[in-house]
């Protein structure tokens, strides 16, 4: 599973993001070929952690914040205005964030896709 915040899911689930940044350390655990279950933890106000999408990995792409920031083609693939925009997105996520730090982004295609994720009325567990 992977965990995608509330913008990350509006823009896949929108069709305009085809990829995303994570700060991994020295080795991203994903690779070309892979399938992700997309998961959020924003689609029902329950805090669960809803999958909402498959999708193959397409591309895996170590690089630095200021790299990736200065990439408007890229921003632009993954939903965002602006290197800024994406910039300013990851620092919510990753408090204190250098152009210097390391990350992976990681390409996909979407695979199927369920817009009505954390929308049904659907049992809780427990």
């Amino acid at each position: 599973m992977f965990s995608c915040n509330r913008l990350e899911t509006q823009l896949i689930m929108e069709g305009r993001a085809s990829g995303v940044a994570r700060k991994y350390g020295k080795d991203c655990p994903h690779v070309v070929g892979a399938e992700l279950v997309l998961t959020s933890d924003t689609l029902d106000g329950s805090g669960r952690h809803i999958p909402f999408a498959r999708a193959t990995v397409t591309s895996v792409r170590p690089g630095t914040v200021g790299q990736f920031r200065k990439d408007k083609i890229q921003a632009e693939k993954d939903g965002y205005q602006s290197g800024e925009h994406w910039y300013g997105n990851l620092r919510q996520m990753y408090r204190g964030l250098n152009d210097t730090d390391k990350m992976h982004h990681i390409s996909f295609l979407i695979i199927e896709i369920d817009k009505q994720a954390g929308q049904r009325d659907e049992p809780v567990d427990g």
